[in-house]
């Protein structure tokens, strides 16, 4: 979502709600992460998107071949 389209921004009540990850989420279960931490030092336990509108992308589970 991008804020300009958020009703709390609409409101003027704008604590960048909408760029919190999913409950039980961090960066370092983005599939971003690699390149955010390079470019702008973000660290895995990060909990929100500094990006608008949030890029937050959860990695694919790896398969477990046996």
């Amino acid at each position: 979502m991008e804020c300009r389209n958020c009703d709390y921004y609409k409101a003027k009540n704008c604590k960048r709600q909408c760029m919190c990850l999913p409950d039980g989420m961090t960066c370092g279960d983005c599939i971003n992460f690699d390149w955010c931490s390079k470019v702008y030092g973000v660290k895995p336990e990060y909990t929100s998107c500094d990006f608008e509108p949030i890029r937050f992308r959860t990695k694919a589970k790896e398969q477990e071949h046996g």
